[in-house]
Order: C-alpha cells, then sequence, then structure tokens
C-alpha cells in the first residue's frame, strides 16, 4: 500500500489481490468494475461484480454469473451508485470498511490484558488456524449471522498458505486469551 492515505479504489484493489489464492480465484477488470469469483466457494460473498461507476452492466457479465452458476451479486462500494436501474437484479451483497494503519503503528501502546497472547502463525500451524476459523463461523451459536460454515472457506483457507503475491506479504495472526489453565477454570 502507498504511504500516502489510499484512496478508495487503491483500497479496493488490495482488498482483491489481498484474497486472491484464498478465497478468488478469478479477478477481473471489466468495464465498470471488477469481477470477482470463487472456485469453490459458491456464495455471494466471494462471487460478485464490484461496479465502480454508475454504467449500464453488460449482459456479457450477467451471463457470467448465469454460466459459472452462481447467484448475481454486486459489492457495493463508494465508487457506484446502488440505485441505477442496472443493478436492479443483481443482490446487493455486501459494503464493507476499512481500517487502515502502517505495520508500525499496530505495536500495543497501551497496556494490555496479560493473558492475551498474538503470534503469527506459519504453515506449520496451519491446521490450528483453520480449526480456530472453523470454529468462529461454525453456526452453533443461534446468533451467528453467516450459518454454518461451507466447508469450502476451510479448505479454500488451508490451501491459501501455498499462494503467494510478489506485490505484498500476508500474515496469519492468532489471538489468544488467557492461558489453559484460567480457560479451565
Amino acid at each position: 500500500m502507498p504511504s500516502t492515505v489510499p484512496e478508495v479504489r487503491e483500497l479496493l484493489a488490495f482488498h482483491y489481490d489481498c484474497l486472491q489464492g484464498m478465497y478468488f480465484s478469478s479477478h477481473e477488470k471489466v468495464n465498470g468494475g471488477d469481477l470477482l469469483f470463487s472456485e469453490e466457494i459458491t456464495d455471494p460473498y466471494y462471487n460478485f461484480l464490484a461496479p465502480t461507476t454508475s454504467q449500464p452492466v453488460p449482459k456479457a457479465i450477467s451471463d457470467e454469473f448465469v454460466r459459472r452458476n452462481r447467484q448475481p451479486a454486486i459489492y457495493l462500494t463508494s465508487l457506484a451508485d446502488p440505485r441505477h436501474p442496472d443493478f436492479k437484479d443483481l443482490a446487493a451483497w455486501a459494503q464493507d470498511a476499512w481500517l487502515v494503519a502502517t505495520t508500525d503503528t499496530l505495536a500495543p501502546t497501551v497496556e494490555h490484558d496479560p493473558g492475551l497472547t498474538m503470534g503469527i502463525v506459519g504453515p506449520q500451524d496451519r491446521e490450528r488456524y483453520v480449526a480456530a476459523f472453523a470454529m468462529a463461523y461454525s453456526g452453533d451459536d443461534p446468533q451467528d449471522p453467516y450459518g454454518q460454515l461451507d466447508p469450502a472457506y476451510s479448505s479454500c483457507l488451508r490451501e491459501s498458505f501455498e499462494h503467494h503475491s510478489p506485490e505484498f506479504r500476508k500474515y496469519y495472526v492468532i489471538a489468544t486469551q488467557g492461558t489453559a489453565k484460567a480457560r479451565s477454570q
């Protein structure tokens, strides 16, 4: 990322590139936006058009959703008007917000809970990482907005440890609260 405050377009590009090889299998820049798909995950969260303008959506884009057997969906950004009539047939799937910081500002500057530990996870600990992810999004809690986790998410996450980008480094981090003794009490 640039050292200056990034623009929305730069944040979007980073977001898509960061998840390439993790959940997204393809990312194509098309007239008026970005078209992203996952070969394994079928839900709209990783299969969508991210419009960058309010120009009409070409029929070829709608046809691509049908060809891939995916529900047509758009990922709303501040770069497009979601009320545009050409978006009427696409489900508005997501709107996101990001926190942006440089890595040197991520170090704790205030005293924190001594029972909280954080660590970078490498390929040797990927199963522990995938298990923590699966537990967090398991759908076991009735309040879980995601419902039961599609096994494709765990499969993709496991495989993502093998995908590297020449443009940025990615880190997998696990945070643990309390010690094993404290958690058992």
